[in-house]
């Protein structure tokens, strides 16, 4: 480690840790694993010293790269509602069990949803959720019937596909 090179590392170190610590908390809510996650980033910076200028221009991706290790943090360590129950020895009720199954079934629909063009999105929603015909969805947005079927069928393609029915 060369001096020249630790002095402005440790002022970049300084002007955004406490920054990224704040935004990987957002994600992490634990002090140790925000620690954790802020110092990986700033340890790749500092493998990536030779080909990085260390200034305010690697500021986005700093706050990308603590977000994409926030979010792979917590997908390495999610233990689900259902594995602390079976570790604790804990008996879950059946309608305790089917409000969890709801939950999950309502966060995938969700997923699902937010995977659909806008115009393709609002189709659905309209047919499934507000119960409106095709027609009814035509004269609304402006559109042919078919233009609405179209929509439809595709929505319901890519469902298919993420839920791995095809």
């Amino acid at each position: 480690m060369a001096d020249q090179d630790l002095i402005p590392f440790e002022q970049f170190y300084k002007k955004f840790h406490p920054s990224l610590m704040a935004f990987a908390m957002y994600y992490l809510k634990i002090q140790a694993d925000a620690q954790e996650v802020v110092n990986d980033v700033f340890l790749n910076v500092w493998d990536k010293r030779d080909d990085l200028i260390l200034d305010d221009s690697l500021k986005s991706y700093l706050f990308q790269a603590t977000k994409n290790r926030a979010i792979n943090h917590l997908k390495k360590n999610k233990k689900t509602f259902m594995e602390i129950a079976e570790d604790e020895n804990i008996e879950v009720p059946p309608d305790v069990l089917l409000k969890m199954e709801e939950k999950d079934n309502v966060e995938r629909l969700q997923m699902l949803l937010n995977l659909l063009p806008p115009k393709c999105k609002q189709v659905f929603s309209m047919s499934r959720f507000d119960q409106l015909s095709y027609k009814e969805i035509a004269e609304l947005m402006d559109i042919s019937v078919k233009t609405v079927e179209h929509q439809m069928s595709k929505a319901l393609k890519i469902f298919r596909k993420n839920l791995n029915l095809e």
